[in-house]
């Protein structure tokens, strides 16, 4: 598309020297004409390839999400319909806390770890073989839930067991 638009320039150009006051360029002045058009050709070509490089490497970190999201401070709530990149959601629990946990993936590759405030994990997987189950908590302070998905349809549902006292 560009190459056409400068070349069209360039010739315009070059009729327009020619019937202004009688002058014609000499193939010296047509030769220089053309340089011009490859550099600008090379200039256009770096630029667009720097241009559609950036876009790329932008995306690189970009996530895809379509369904429902909830972050609250007791519960971690995905509905997924899809999503590509990964999510992550911070709880502040207490030492004898339960998480009751369901995790389904139904299409595509969902990964969850939820880490303890020391950094250990004390869940990993990826949602098909054990889909509701319960997680004792030991350690007061804040754990951290990651989920990582790849062209993924599933449900993530974190949420603080209500203590029946």
């Amino acid at each position: 598309m560009f190459p056409r638009a400068t070349a069209a320039v360039s010739v315009y150009t070059v009729h327009a020297l020619e019937n202004s006051a009688g002058y014609s360029p000499c193939s010296s002045g047509i030769s220089k004409q053309f340089e011009l058009m490859k550099r600008n050709k090379f200039s256009i070509s770096v630029f667009l390839l720097t241009a559609v490089m950036a876009v790329v490497l932008s995306g690189c970190n970009h996530v895809e999400f379509s369904g429902s999201r909830v972050k609250n401070p007791d519960s971690y709530i995905l509905d997924i319909r899809l999503m590509n990149g990964n999510d992550v959601h911070s709880m502040n629990l207490n030492e004898g806390d339960v998480l009751q946990i369901r995790f389904e993936t139904d299409k595509g590759e969902l990964q969850m770890e939820i880490k303890a405030p020391d950094g250990t994990s004390v869940y990993s997987g990826n949602g098909k073989v054990t889909t509701d189950f319960t997680l004792n908590i030991t350690q007061s302070g804040v754990y951290t839930i990651a989920v990582e998905a790849r062209n993924a349809n599933g449900t993530i549902h974190v949420q603080l067991q209500e203590k029946n006292e």
